[in-house]
């Protein structure tokens, strides 16, 4: 496919998701630069590509996100892992973006810590069966069942349920954990 193919390809589907017929000037140059930029190109051509989702906190939470993705990278010839804010503002809707990415992505990786923030959006969108297939869950788990049910709503435990049917669910607690569980994700 031709980087002008692929655009094509993006822009049609980045009207379709957002329900735009045109778009500015500026937002088709703000889409161009992102589909062109290197990391949108290396979603697309790379051998493997891990999705990874989570909480963007500022904080430990995200520094566990880019723990996973560069786990992910640097153990894994051909693969490319990447966060949603890697990949540049093209888009006017973070939802059509977010699609965009879910739908290259091979795999889409949920580091699942709790069910507060915007990834309970993302952890309800990824179990639509053009997603679920791809998700797997690096879970953090809790000392004790009460604290779980604290941590993690309905929605989020019953997605969990059902993926960890699959063996889709790595479960840790410390972050040597999490990284040694990232290393049971696919190749």
């Amino acid at each position: 496919m031709t980087d002008d193919e692929a655009f094509d390809r993006v822009q049609a589907e980045t009207a379709d998701y957002s329900a735009k017929e045109t778009f500015t000037p500026s937002e088709h140059q703000a889409l161009k630069q992102a589909v062109f930029s290197d990391h949108f190109r290396r979603l697309v051509f790379a051998d493997r590509s891990y999705f990874v989702l989570g909480n963007y906190d500022d904080g430990p939470k995200e520094r566990r996100l880019t723990l996973v993705r560069d786990r992910l990278a640097s153990r894994r010839d051909g693969a490319f892992a990447f966060l949603m804010k890697d990949i540049p503002e093209g888009w006017t809707y973070w939802t059509t973006k977010f699609k965009i990415l879910a739908s290259r992505a091979d795999y889409i990786t949920l580091v699942l810590e709790d069910s507060h923030g915007s990834h309970h959006w993302e952890a309800g969108h990824i179990d639509a069966p053009q997603y679920r297939p791809k998700v797997h869950v690096l879970k953090r788990a809790y000392e004790d069942e009460q604290t779980e049910r604290a941590q993690f709503g309905a929605m989020i435990a019953h997605f969990v349920e059902i993926l960890d049917r699959d063996n889709r669910v790595y479960e840790w607690q410390t972050e040597d954990e999490l990284a040694s569980a990232v290393d049971d994700l696919p190749p």
